[in-house]
This record gives structure tokens, sequence and C-alpha cells, in this order.
């Protein structure tokens, strides 16, 4: 399937607030139906001036996480100790240089609630490699991220509505999400929630 350029005019002309049900609804053509399945694009908050909700600038890159599930205590999102969060990362070279790029992923992403750190399990391995020379092929990288919770004080924290906070570094560049436990869901945000 074809997939146009992202263009921000179509972006622009979506409602600036109302459900995200409703923005969709606003938007018929263009871009919106060539990624309606890929919640990286979900355009809630999205507008020509700065990324998306689930999204941060990190160097040259923008980054993006979505479609992240929990998993304590031995149930999605249930009561328990430990367990683990899962997401899908995707990483877009948003340079207008011409150059090949190339960092590990080990040491990429690390997360905390309050003061306890998580493990990262995933990505630990393999590289992030990206160029503006072969258009859009070689611009978007796509990686699991898997943060397992270590001791019953950080699972509990984040069962409590605690967020966790994501530190991307690329590339000694860093940018910061945070994942937070909204009723049965978790939601990804670049601004910490007040509460």
């Amino acid at each position: 399937m074809y997939r146009a350029p992202f263009c921000h005019i179509f972006v622009d002309r979506l409602p600036k607030s109302g459900t995200l049900k409703a923005q969709k609804n606003a938007f018929r053509g263009g871009q919106y139906y060539g990624r309606k399945n890929d919640p990286a694009y979900l355009y809630e908050e999205r507008s020509s001036s700065g990324p998306a909700q689930n999204e941060v600038r990190v160097g040259a890159f923008i980054v993006a996480v979505y479609d992240a599930k929990g998993n304590v205590g031995g149930t999605v999102l249930g009561s328990g100790s430990n367990g683990s969060i899962t997401a899908t990362v995707k990483l877009t070279y948003s340079s207008s240089g011409k150059g090949f790029v190339e960092y590990p992923y080990e040491g990429m992403f690390t997360a905390k609630v309050k003061e306890n750190q998580l493990k990262t399990l995933k990505p630990t391995s393999g590289k992030l490699q990206a160029s503006n020379a072969f258009g859009p092929y070689k611009k978007e990288n796509v990686t699991q991220l898997e943060l397992q919770f270590d001791n019953n004080e950080s699972s509990g924290a984040f069962l409590d509505g605690a967020p966790v906070e994501l530190t991307i570094n690329v590339d000694n560049a860093k940018g910061m999400l945070y994942l937070t436990r909204v009723e049965n869901r978790i939601v990804v945000t670049n601004t910490k929630p007040v509460g």
C-alpha cells in the first residue's frame, strides 16, 4: 500500500480539542488513511509545532512509544508484585543531512518509578541505523521495549499511579516519556502527569 509523506497541512485541519474519535471523524483523506492502523501516528495533540503526545525529540530522532501493555503480578495490570511493561518503539531519523548514523541499542533506554530503577530486558542488543540517503526505508527503526519491575516497591508505586519515567539516550542527546497506569491501560505522554 502506498503511504504518502507526512503532511502537516492535513493535520492542522484537525480539531485541537475533543476525543480522538472526534478528531479521526473530522479527517477524511490523505495521510490518515495511509497510517490509520499505526498507533504511533495517532493525531491527538499533533501539530506542526511539536510532537504528538506519545513522542519526544531526541537529537536527530523523533521517538514514539505505543502499544504499551503491563503485566504485574501475573495478570494484566493486576495486583501483586513485580512484573513488566512491554511496548513498541519507533525511532524516526529527522536530520536533513545525507550521512549514515549508527548507535547501539544497549543502554539507550532506562526507566524508573520514583527512585526505583527498572531493568531493561529489551532492547539490549542490535543497532539503531539510519540515513536520509535511501528515502523513508532507512529513516524509521522499530524495536520492542521491555521493562521489568525488580521489587514490590516499584510495581506497587506504578499500580498506585506513579509514572514510569523512560529516558531515551541517543548519542548523548536525551529525552523523556512517561508511562502511566490509567484504569486498566497504560498511557504514554511527553509531559509528566500531575497528581
